[in-house]
Parts: structure tokens; sequence; C-alpha cells
């Protein structure tokens, strides 16, 4: 029995910016956004095992790592007919067809969940990874299969979310229209960016937090052309660290919503060395330094300050969870 065993990594993402240029007729939001991978993340162990007595390929996932996230997974999976990585699978098989094939996947779980840090996104482009490569090792003995084209990848791939055609490619893009349209940046001047992650014990509903941005911005328009004006704006910044840019449309709602996650950020915001902003539709704040790959940024440094003002502020500190990582170019 033949297996072919391939290991991807699925970073965590980052919206350095996410600007809400619209909406479409059908109610999804246009977006125009920076979106850049982390140095810490997930990931996928997939096994394509050589099975000729199958009519069809089985897919099975088991995971691995934090054992909260592992918990909360599980439960997920229990009210859910699929995980994230599994539909992935089961829709590149529906368009290129591997009989005789079963595929496990194991997923190492670290990047928290309903953080706006993009987990199952990156988890099913992952997926989407291992099983070109997979496919592409097998060519010599399996030469009826069909060619893999980029467009179907990236239809493939936004049909399991807005997310994942960016995380497919995996490298800093510009992003708009509902996250199909991907621009890979042609340089990154800025070095690895160290970046603190804090994650409050707080859950944002998506559908919620949409309600109420329409609400206070009803007459969006239907289309974009945001992102020229950003690729314009990077490009002028040059090799200066381009903090000035960040931000995140949705941030106001947000703090309207949870003032526990206004709080936070007005807290971190005393120090006027750092950069916080929220990514995606949060819950996740992120922090850094206004020098980039040159300044002193750390977890602790993030931890302590925190501590600071934990009297007033006991709820959320408490609950924190705070990574330390890097923005990779």
């Amino acid at each position: 029995m033949k297996s072919i065993v391939i290991e991807e990594p699925a970073p965590a993402k980052l919206n350095l910016i996410l600007r809400v240029a619209g909406r479409r007729l059908d109610g999804y939001h246009l977006l125009d956004m920076w979106n850049v991978c982390l140095s810490f993340g997930d990931t996928i162990t997939l096994e394509l095992v050589s099975e000729p007595s199958l009519n069809s390929s089985s897919i099975t996932v088991e995971y691995s790592g934090d054992d909260s996230l592992i918990e909360f997974l599980s439960r997920d999976l229990s009210r859910n007919s699929e995980d994230l990585t599994v539909q992935a699978a089961r829709k590149f098989l529906a368009r290129y067809p591997t009989k005789g094939y079963s595929v496990k996947i194991t997923l190492d779980k670290q990047i928290p969940i309903g953080a706006g840090l993009g987990g199952g996104s990156s988890d099913a482009a992952a997926v989407l990874r291992c099983l070109i490569k997979a496919r592409r090792a097998l060519l010599g003995e399996e030469p009826n299969f069909q060619s893999i084209s980029e467009v179907d990848l990236v239809d493939i791939a936004l049909q399991l979310g807005a997310d994942v055609p960016f995380s497919l490619f995996d490298k800093p893009s510009l992003v708009s229209g509902i996250g199909e349209e991907v621009t890979a940046l042609e340089r990154w001047p800025w070095g690895r960016v160290p970046v603190v992650i804090i994650v409050p014990g707080v859950s944002i509903s998506t559908p919620k937090l949409f309600g109420a941005f329409r609400e206070k911005k009803p007459a969006l328009g239907s289309s974009t052309s945001g992102v020229k004006d950003l690729a314009a704006e990077l490009n002028k910044a040059k090799d200066s660290w381009p903090y000035h840019l960040i931000c995140n449309d949705l941030e106001p709602t947000i703090v309207a919503l949870y003032p526990e996650i206004g709080r936070t950020i007005e807290i971190l915001r005393v120090n006027p060395d750092w950069i916080v902003g929220i990514t995606g539709s949060g819950s996740a704040l992120f922090v850094v330094h206004k020098k980039g790959a040159r300044g002193d940024l750390s977890s602790s440094m993030v931890t302590q300050h925190i501590r600071e003002f934990e009297t007033e502020n006991r709820a959320v500190s408490s609950s924190c969870r705070i990574i330390e990582s890097q923005i990779m170019g």
C-alpha cells in the first residue's frame, strides 16, 4: 500500500488595513484589505494512501495541538457535518477525482478560533496545497490525472470562505471584492516586523456586527477600486514602515457593541510608540511598533502594560490570551 505524506504550514493572518468600500446587491460587503501572514499558526499533515478497492476517496480528520481548541473543534463538529478541512478536500477531489486513494488529515491547532486570525481559512487552504503537491507526486504513475487550473483553485477556495483565496498563496497581498481578488505585493522592504496579538475572552457575532455597521452606513456604493489607492499609498511609503495606514473601518462599530474591547484598545494606545488595531471582524487585537522591525516590542511588555491597569480593567486582562509573533514578508 503506497502512501504520500505532505506537511504544510497554515499561518495566522492579519488585516493591517480593512476598508469597507461598498456592498453588493446580494448584501455582501466589498472590502479593500492589506493582508499579511504571521510566523505562528496551525500545521496540516495530509496522507494520501493508495487503496485500489475504493471507488471514491474517503476523507478523515484528526486533531492535535492546543487542548481547548481541540475541544472547541470537536464540539463544533458534533453540530456540523464536516470540518472545513474535510470540505476543502471534498471540493478539490470533486473537481479533480482521485479514485482509489484515501485522504487522512491531521490538524495541529494553535490559532485561536473566532478571533479574526483566519485559522479555519488557512487550514482549508493548506489542505488544498497539500493535495496539489500529492497529485504532482503521483503524476508519473497516474497519467490520466487532469492538470490543475489556478482559476479552478481560486474558485474552490472562494466556495470555502472569503479569506481562503488569500490564504491559498500566503503572501502579503492587497485583497478586494469579497476576498476573491488577490494581488500579491511585488516587494516587502520592511523586514520581519514584531507583532503582539491580544485575544480577549469575547466572542463577536459577525452578522450582528455587519448589521450594526449597515445601520450606521446605509448608503454604501456597489463597487470599489480602492485597492489601486492602497497600492499607491504603500508605494509612496517606500522603505519606511507605513504604520500610519493601519486601520479597520469596523473598529468603531466593534467598540460600540463590545465596550470591553474598546477599553483594552484605550489602555494599549496609552503607549505612544505602539499602533493598535483589530484584525478582521475581531475579536483579536494586535500591536506593532511605529518603528516596525527596528522597534522594541514583546509579549512581556504588552502583558506588563495591561497589568498596570488591571485593577480597573480586571475582567479583560484576566481573560486575554497574548501571543508574540512576526509579520512575514
